[in-house]
């Protein structure tokens, strides 16, 4: 399947502000895509292009996102990254003398609710930066909820092999950072291509001639050959920040197995099984 063939999504208008922010939301098999009512539909719909065809051939790390009661969050152009719920307290925080704030460093945030502003969802963006934050964001969160530790170890070997490749970059920075920027090019984007000459084209043709190693990883995390065993985030979540982690997804007053189930059988048989496996663990969310 390709982007182009991802049909959009029904959005859903909730009856009132979830957390006192979320106003509409969309989903992908119940991965919850939510934004507050000043974000476009236009940047909803292309949010949850980009998820699903990242999710559509890995129905494990689905499950596990779907165990740990993971979403994605959306900002309008207005808006600051401390004005969603688990950041405030970001907001209120005063920087040092000479400090960027929060907000003035961050529009973009992965983690359990991971997070990119409207702007990198919308079409009049091109000829601007075409960096993927709403990927790189996501892939953060998947790597630390959607895996496991072989996965993450694999992911951290292949940086050890391959940073040198990506000098002068933010893919060198870490493994984390690593797997974030080679998601946006595998996921037919591009991330951050820093001071290489000359400076990467576009998508995962690029990406598999320049790296192939590297692309090799992400396609078998992608087409779900390479698959989490269990459930085992990578952090312990604070209901301070998260609170309880509940979802709105019951306010939409669709069935999230049904929701599954539509489409291809075998990939419900698959996230259904996992999740039978990963039921009875225990988690701190």
């Amino acid at each position: 399947m390709t982007t182009s063939q991802i049909a959009p999504p029904q959005i859903y208008r909730l009856p009132q502000p979830f957390r006192g922010f979320f106003s509409k939301a969309v989903h992908y098999k119940g991965f919850l895509i939510m934004g507050h009512e000043d974000v476009s539909d236009v940047a909803l719909i292309e949010a949850h292009r980009r998820i699903s065809y990242a999710l559509h051939k890995a129905p494990e790390v689905l499950a596990n996102l779907l165990h740990a009661k993971a979403e994605y969050h959306i900002i309008g152009l207005k808006q600051k990254t401390s004005d969603l719920p688990q950041h405030r307290f970001r907001g209120r925080r005063k920087p040092r003398p000479g400090i960027f704030s929060f907000d003035q460093r961050v529009r973009g945030q992965g983690g359990l609710f991971s997070s990119c502003g409207e702007e990198n969802l919308l079409p009049e963006r091109e000829g601007l930066d075409l960096r993927d934050v709403c990927i790189h964001e996501f892939a953060h969160g998947l790597m630390d909820f959607g895996f496991d530790a072989a996965m993450r170890d694999a992911v951290k070997e292949q940086y050890l092999a391959s940073k040198n490749h990506w000098a002068a970059t933010w893919a060198r920075t870490n493994s984390d950072e690593f797997f974030a920027e080679m998601s946006t090019w595998y996921c037919g984007s591009e991330g951050d291509g820093g001071y290489m000459d000359p400076y990467p084209e576009r998508g995962p043709a690029w990406l598999a001639q320049f790296d192939p190693s590297t692309f090799e990883l992400l396609d078998a995390i992608y087409q779900g050959r390479f698959v989490p065993q269990t459930y085992l985030p990578n952090m312990y979540v604070s209901p301070r920040l998260y609170g309880t982690a509940t979802t709105a997804f019951e306010l939409l007053g669709v069935s999230r197995e049904q929701s599954i189930a539509e489409g291809d059988s075998k990939f419900a048989e698959r996230v259904f099984a996992h999740a039978e496996k990963i039921k009875d663990i225990s988690h701190r969310l």
